[in-house]
């Protein structure tokens, strides 16, 4: 192969992936480790290369965003859950400031995760710069503010829920959470149910 075609190779973007199997048997030296397959490791892997090849590799990629994209969307029943169980008693308790702020991300999470998602399934129909730009754009911001958010319900709405809230009203709230239902980070008393 010459060495213009191996760089050429060398560009494409490695496929990223949590090997939880490899972990578990000792494969690796740190925990959580992050597998890259690059797409010389699949050349070498098939022992050629030819369209069918770079088409499953791509395919590939493909699937791992949507799939991303996916499971974004898909938490949107966890705020669902926090809006229609938690708020809502929360707010019969006169706590509105704390829920307000949380509504507010929720209604720009919504926004932005659909921006991603819709992106990311029409990708063919727009331009490429356009489409990373706005994919990295998106991005950032969903780590950044998923971050944000999540403290702020850690330490402070979770904090005052634990103050406040009865033991029947988190009976409740347990009820209605499973009536609402659950996506892909379900409790273990409800997988068989979901």
């Amino acid at each position: 192969m010459s060495d213009i075609f191996i760089d050429i190779l060398r560009d494409v973007k490695v496929i990223k992936v949590k090997e939880p199997l490899a972990e578990i048997l000792g494969a690796f030296k740190i925990k959580d480790a992050v597998v890259g397959y690059t797409f010389i490791d699949t050349v070498k892997m098939a022992g050629h290369v030819c369209p069918t090849i770079a088409s499953a590799y791509v395919c590939c990629q493909e699937a791992l965003k949507k799939d991303i994209a996916h499971h974004l969307v898909e938490a949107e029943s966890h705020h669902q859950r926090e809006e229609e169980a938690l708020f809502t008693r929360l707010e019969g308790h006169n706590i509105g400031e704390p829920v307000a702020v949380m509504k507010s991300d929720h209604i720009d999470f919504r926004s932005r995760k659909q921006e991603l998602y819709k992106l990311i399934h029409n990708w063919q129909s727009i331009e490429f710069e356009n489409f990373k730009r706005k994919i990295l754009e998106i991005g950032e911001y969903l780590v950044r503010e998923l971050e944000n958010h999540i403290f702020k319900e850690d330490n402070i709405l979770y904090q005052i829920a634990l103050q406040v809230l009865n033991e029947k009203e988190w009976e409740e709230i347990k009820r209605d959470c499973d009536k609402i239902g659950y996506c892909c980070f379900t409790p273990a008393d409800q997988k068989t149910q979901v």
